[in-house]
């Protein structure tokens, strides 16, 4: 299996385990960044059970944890050392400039429709 994307994301009831997790993530022998205290993106080619494994025995039973793999369409408001991580590993994936999706994402809706079928 080919390295890929991985999202790995996190709820805690009662406590972030940020601390704690970072060691176990670093054990992995993969490269990962932690944008969030409850998210954290892989670049990876462990299967996702694997990297389940790993990570049940350092969370409590009350915590909830979601791992899925990333496809190749990124959109979002990061900051810009998270995009250059996430561009260090495909740059081959199309970026939009923050700006620009800040004021994509402000636009009404009604004029969104139909936008996914515009082509250059």
């Amino acid at each position: 299996m080919r390295a890929r994307f991985v999202h790995v994301g996190f709820f805690f009831p009662k406590r972030a385990k940020v601390v704690e997790l970072e060691p176990v993530f670093t054990a992995f022998g993969d490269d990962w960044i932690r944008y969030s205290s409850l998210g954290w993106i892989l670049w990876t080619a462990k299967p996702l059970p694997n990297i389940s494994t790993l990570l049940q025995s350092h969370i409590a039973p009350e915590d909830q944890m979601l791992i899925s793999t990333l496809g190749d369409e990124f959109f979002g408001f990061l900051a810009p050392w998270v995009w250059n991580w996430i561009r260090s590993k495909r740059p081959d994936l199309p970026f939009f400039d923050q700006d620009a999706a800040k004021a994509i994402a402000r636009l009404p809706a009604s004029l969104l429709n139909g936008l996914e079928d515009y082509e250059n």
